[in-house]
């Protein structure tokens, strides 16, 4: 789910006021929003507790309650940029339609692990009734990977499959070339 972060505590963003800053960019991008029910795999809780606590008696105060916000973790690197701390809240636009969110937790992703990863991950529920986007990964040996996209391709024609070594390929071909360049 795309959207773009239009508040912070209540406060709107002004994209002018953030131009030129080192961390702007944090202000100004699109963000790919997910639900999860559980942490993914390569993701360390840094700060806060994932929804599992949220509603269990005797939790953090801050959490969720019947009648509040949904939770967000965020990524820590990002919200150290934006300045949040547990208990903010961000007002996303989603597709034209404000969502607020509470940052119960903080997360540590390791970005080079290839996954898909996350600079804010809401709880489930939290987009029930908007329409949005699936993505997985999957890794097979390399005598599998055309019979299983030919596969896919047949029994879901409206799906795109990437072949990510390929791309990682290119990407690798790209810095050897430039490597060369700036030796040369």
């Amino acid at each position: 789910m795309r959207s773009r972060l239009t508040a912070i505590n209540g406060k709107p963003i002004d994209p002018e006021e953030h131009k030129g800053q080192r961390n702007g960019w944090y202000f100004t991008r699109e963000y790919v929003l997910t639900t999860s029910r559980d942490l993914p795999k390569d993701n360390v809780l840094t700060e806060g507790q994932w929804w599992d606590h949220a509603k269990q008696p005797g939790s953090d105060e801050a959490m969720r309650t019947p009648s509040d916000f949904p939770l967000v973790s965020v990524e820590e690197d990002a919200a150290k940029n934006l300045g949040l701390t547990l208990g903010s809240t961000l007002t996303l636009d989603i597709q034209g339609v404000p969502l607020v969110a509470k940052v119960s937790s903080l997360r540590q992703v390791d970005w080079g692990s290839f996954s898909i990863n996350f600079f804010m991950i809401l709880q489930p529920g939290s987009f029930d009734g908007a329409p949005f986007t699936y993505i997985a990964t999957t890794r097979v040996p390399t005598t599998l990977e055309i019979p299983l996209q030919q596969a896919i391709v047949a029994a879901l024609p409206n799906v795109t499959a990437i072949k990510v070594g390929d791309v990682l390929e290119s990407i690798s071909r790209i810095f050897r070339q430039l490597a060369l360049g700036i030796q040369a």
